[in-house]
């Protein structure tokens, strides 16, 4: 690798900004752009994630990703000048269907085959843990190690980083509008913009890296879903726990200040955008009632969405896509990306400088589909 060669990456989440990090983390000593459609980095999935930090019953070909992931979130978090909400308060799950049951028991049994610590508990154990729970609760499975993060300070954190090696070129508000790849170099159009041409091309722009691709005539199976989340006013502390109710397909956490920040995703959130509708954030108290009838009503202070981008079989989308020399691809997260993305981030910024793949991201290489796109549930 020669100084004078450029790696643009699109897309300022916690994966692109992992990467840019990365590299020069490692000495690249070229030029590196780092590229954003927004004009803050992280603004449209990175800062609006629902916060879990969670190892355990992860599928087993993501186990050991998992893991090294959280590392790497400990590790970044001695670097950082203000406490960004790393709790490891555990991660409650809890299900009442036969469907949903039967998954936390598959989940457990993962975590059994090496996937981090688990403990299924009974009804009466989940209200001992959250006394105002739905009286129809089933099952719940407790991951005790595992915990939360408060996304928008851990990317504003991140980001930092970044810029305080001050040789990583920041592209804000500037949309990529296409890609094509001349005589063995990537050249990026952008809105209103002067081209760029690089000699890697790193895509880690979550929703957005179909359309991207789609300019090289590329395609990639991944899909856009799109999570809307409440925060309220402070209350006491009542609760470590991130916590999921997949019936009522609500996410819940207590962030340091004592806010409640409290969201879902389902299918009649059906326009893929970053706005609230009045409908939208009416499903979401909904739910929140549903879930937690004893916990009283939230005062709602703010809202926001954030789009998250689903592949198939809800496994990351990591590495090259055959006929694209030197572009690497991070995407279809489906809800794990902020766990993974630094860390997925500063492999990839490896596999730049080395020419090699990490063998962990063997199982998410993008050859594993046909490139049709279908669409996916998410987990936390």
């Amino acid at each position: 690798m020669t100084k004078q060669q450029t790696v643009a990456i699109v897309g300022g989440g916690v994966a692109g900004l992992g990467a840019a990090l990365g590299l020069m983390d490692h000495g690249f000593a070229g030029r590196v752009v780092l590229i954003e459609s927004e004009t803050e980095l992280g603004q449209r999935g990175s800062r609006r994630a629902a916060g879990a930090l969670r190892r355990a019953g992860r599928a087993d070909a993501e186990a050991e990703l998992a893991e090294r992931a959280f590392a790497h979130w400990r590790a970044l978090e001695k670097r950082f000048s203000v406490d960004v909400g790393i709790r490891q308060g555990g991660v409650l799950l809890v299900g009442s269907s036969a469907e949903h049951v039967a998954d936390l028991r598959e989940k457990h049994a993962r975590a059994g085959r090496g996937g981090g610590a688990t403990r299924l508990l009974e009804r009466e154990e989940i209200r001992g843990l959250m006394p105002w729970i739905r009286h129809d609760v089933e099952l719940g499975l407790l991951s005790p190690e595992d915990g939360q993060v408060d996304p928008a300070l851990a990317t504003q954190q991140v980001a930092k980083l970044v810029r305080s090696h001050g040789r990583v070129e920041i592209r804000s508000g500037a949309a990529v509008t296409g890609i094509e790849q001349r005589a063995g170099r990537w050249r990026l159009a952008l809105a209103g913009g002067e081209p760029i041409e690089s000699d890697w091309l790193i895509l880690a722009a979550g929703a957005a890296a179909p359309r991207i691709l789609e300019s090289a005539g590329l395609t990639l199976p991944v899909m856009s879903a799109k999570v809307v989340t409440l925060r309220s006013a402070p209350v006491e502390p009542r609760f470590a726990q991130f916590f999921q109710d997949w019936d009522a397909q609500l996410f819940l956490r207590q962030n340091v200040r004592g806010e409640l920040q409290f969201g879902c995703l389902g299918q009649d959130l059906i326009r893929v955008d970053d706005g609230v509708s009045d409908r939208e954030a009416a499903l979401v108290l909904e739910a929140f009632r549903h879930s937690l009838p004893g916990l009283g009503e939230p005062r709602v202070v703010d809202s926001w969405a954030g789009i998250i981008d689903e592949s198939r079989d809800r496994l990351p989308i990591i590495g090259s896509i055959d006929g694209a020399d030197r572009l690497l691809v991070a995407a279809g997260w489906s809800g794990h990306g902020f766990l993974l993305g630094p860390y997925v981030g500063d492999l990839i910024a490896r596999q730049v400088m080395t020419g090699e793949p990490d063998p962990i991201l063997m199982p998410f290489a993008p050859a594993r589909f046909s490139y049709s796109p279908s669409t996916s549930n998410v987990d936390a």
